[in-house]
């Protein structure tokens, strides 16, 4: 449309509408009032998350030695891998780290 800036108010959806105007309620989102502001747990499974998971633990040796690397517990580690819950972003990129290096880093490292 000429003459029609990108942003203005009738050229934007908001809240995550289709484009008849219904909400769209994803997989994995939750919705409030605001919009959507929260991410369901995944749906238990294997992901790119838990076969990092998966291959650090291989490389750590055990879930144990795991656990210790990325300073968290084997019950919480457990549940990430199995694809129960999602580890926290830190967590992850500590994992991926790991398996980047594709061994376990020395104390210097």
């Amino acid at each position: 449309m000429p003459g029609k800036r990108i942003g203005d108010s009738a050229s934007v959806r908001t809240r995550c509408q289709k484009p008849d105007g219904r909400d769209f309620r994803g997989a994995g989102a939750a919705a409030s009032s605001e919009g959507f502001d929260a991410i369901a747990e995944p749906v238990p499974g294997e992901t790119s998350h838990t076969r990092t998971l998966k291959r650090a633990m291989e490389i750590a040796g055990s879930m144990q030695g795991l656990a210790e690397r990325l300073g968290v517990t084997v019950t919480d580690l457990s549940d990430w891998i199995a694809g129960i819950r999602r580890a926290p972003t830190d967590v992850y990129l500590r994992a991926l780290d790991l398996v980047a290096r594709g061994r376990v880093p020395d104390a210097g490292d």
